[in-house]
């Protein structure tokens, strides 16, 4: 029969070690003939495969997950530990549905606490969390030993802290589970588990205290749930490069692994090694990283890797310049967690806001503003950052005042929950809309203590702006090109043409406003206050840009000194002033003499 068919080319035969292997040449064929076949027929016809596959020994690790799945199909209710090995595989292989059939069917036929792992697990990922609660809730009570245990409580406290929103019962469960176990590895792994729940709500320093012990004395599944934990804490705690190095550990260990039950997948740590070389200002590198992780994740097919990589290449590109590009990663990002139902929609429209905000797109900004906040935060983790998006999109919109409180805000934040990491990059946003001397100072001791090469070039920078240094801004310009980041980059020379023209050196200045250009080049439309001031001719102070910026947004002269606490015959002598620089006769002719470009 075999070999008619394969005559007539309706399958082909390839061999598989020392197997053969039918297939249909088009598995549509397939698909008609099931559909049209009678049910006990088809049970019939899955029992003989299941007889067969058992009499060759079912010596391959898949031919469990094959034979249970026929006998399941056939109606036999299979052996429960046959049941129960199949649905792990098929969770390994993030199968979730097939793993869900298994499990169920193995917890029918008296699996037990493993079983209600696998079904609870399973089902969280599908999206049924109450049902998963209702299910793992039950395993806990089932669970015999303390590896039993520490698995249930694993998954039962993630769905109830990052799917139900119940944060305190997860924290609970970790607790109660850590006071009933003896074990020394499990343990270890729930004092893991816990100190990720520290880490998203912003409190990484409390978490790394808890599995700094774990690194130096942990080992297996401990070891790489403590990596996850710590290599994220580090980062943003102003160690990066000591973060990455652990990501590249604990991907290292999780890959050794032959560990089917691991709740984590190994591209968590890829993510934490992207994020720990974007941050410490290794850009090119962590740009190949972004990327070779965003399309894996693609090709895998798995929407929880894809949002959260679409993110991660997002900010990777926002800081290289790429502005555009990084909206769209973001936007990307924000669709796929809100499918989730996952706070990184919040993360990613905080990203869509900032890089709109940076290309002066003020009403589009806005409006992703407006989705931020119709989308609630309960996690301190990452949110300096949130803050600052919404920095930039106030200011695109022209709400000077406002954008620097936001901006103080994230750096308070920040401080406040120890990413200092994030308190750097605020600071400097805050140097890079409105320098003061209190604000370098206090980057320059913040920044001192943060690793890898960007930190101190950020401080030096505002230093620079703060004392209209022209050398040290050419200087600041040229590292932040070395390191991948045009549009700091083009700010920093375009400063520096503003020193140079202060100076009294044009020449010098029309150099620096050159290559202030050629760098924003690469930026996708930035419209930065740095930018927009050095297309001057003339440059424009602060307050001139800032009442230039609020009277080209069509606010009155009266509204404009409300706004920044001036009288209205100030803010009309600021106009007057920047209308002779910027060699226009009108407010109708501002918002184009102001973009970077115009003539």
């Amino acid at each position: 029969a075999v070999s008619s068919l394969e005559d007539r080319g309706l399958v082909e035969v390839r061999e598989d070690g020392k197997r053969l292997q039918v297939w249909l040449v088009h598995p549509l064929h397939g698909e008609v003939v099931r559909a049209g076949m009678p049910m006990l027929r088809g049970r019939m016809i899955r029992k003989t495969l299941a007889d067969a596959t058992d009499a060759t020994g079912s010596q391959r690790r898949e031919d469990v997950l094959r034979l249970a799945t026929l006998r399941l199909e056939s109606g036999a209710a299979g052996h429960a530990q046959v049941l129960l090995a199949a649905a792990r595989q098929a969770r390994a292989a993030e199968d979730y549905p097939a793993a869900s059939r298994l499990a169920r069917a193995a917890l029918d036929a008296g699996g037990g606490a493993e079983a209600g792992y696998v079904l609870g697990d399973t089902l969280s990922e599908q999206g049924f969390r109450e049902e998963a609660e209702s299910v793992l809730a039950a395993a806990t009570e089932a669970a015999g030993n303390d590896g039993d245990l520490t698995l249930i409580t694993v998954s039962r406290s993630d769905n109830l802290f990052w799917h139900l929103g119940r944060e305190d019962d997860a924290l609970a469960i970790v607790r109660a589970s850590e006071a009933k176990v003896a074990d020394r590895v499990c343990r270890e792994q729930l004092v893991a588990q816990r100190a990720s729940f520290d880490l998203i709500l912003g409190r990484p320093l409390v978490a790394l205290e808890a599995v700094e012990p774990n690194l130096t004395a942990s080992e297996g599944r401990a070891l790489v749930e403590s990596c996850i934990v710590a290599a994220p804490a580090y980062i943003y705690t102003g160690r990066p490069d000591t973060g990455g190095a652990v990501a590249d550990r604990g991907f290292a260990v999780h890959a050794a692994l032959d560990d089917d039950l691991m709740a984590a997948h190994p591209g968590v740590h890829i993510i934490s090694k992207a994020i720990s070389l974007s941050l410490a200002g290794r850009l090119h590198e962590a740009g190949n990283v972004a990327r070779a992780g965003y399309e894996a994740a693609i090709g895998a097919r798995r929407p929880a890797r894809h949002a959260w990589f679409a993110m991660i290449l997002a900010g990777v590109t926002l800081q290289q310049g790429r502005l555009a590009t990084a909206a769209r990663y973001s936007r990307e990002g924000a669709a796929l967690f809100r499918e989730l139902r996952h706070q990184g929609e919040r993360w990613c429209l905080g990203g869509v806001a900032l890089a709109l905000g940076q290309m002066g797109r003020g009403d589009e900004a806005v409006e992703a503003l407006a989705a931020l906040d119709a989308t609630p935060g309960r996690w301190l983790f990452t949110e300096p950052d949130v803050q600052r998006g919404r920095a930039w999109a106030l200011l695109a919109a022209g709400h000077l005042p406002e954008a620097r409180e936001a901006l103080v805000a994230a750096a308070d934040m920040a401080a406040s929950t120890g990413q200092t990491t994030l308190e750097v990059i605020a600071l400097h946003d805050l140097a890079r809309v409105a320098a003061t001397r209190e604000i370098a100072q206090r980057l320059a001791i913040v920044a001192a203590g943060v690793e890898g090469p960007i930190a101190p070039v950020m401080a030096a920078h505002a230093a620079a702006i703060v004392d209209g240094d022209a050398m040290a801004l050419q200087e600041a310009a040229a590292v932040f090109a070395d390191l991948g980041a045009p549009l700091l980059a083009a700010e920093a020379a375009s400063e520096a043409a503003t020193a140079w023209r202060r100076n009294g050196d044009p020449r010098r200045a029309e150099a620096c406003a050159a290559t202030a250009q050629e760098y924003a080049a690469d930026c996708e439309g930035a419209s930065t206050p740095a930018l927009v001031a050095g297309e001057a001719p003339v440059p424009l102070t602060t307050r001139e840009r800032e009442v230039a910026t609020l009277a080209a947004a069509g606010h009155t002269s009266k509204a404009i000194a409300d706004r920044l606490y001036l009288s209205v015959r100030t803010v009309d002598n600021h106009l007057q002033r920047a209308y002779t620089k910027l060699g226009v006769r009108s407010r109708d002719e501002l918002g184009a003499a102001l973009r970077p470009g115009s003539e």
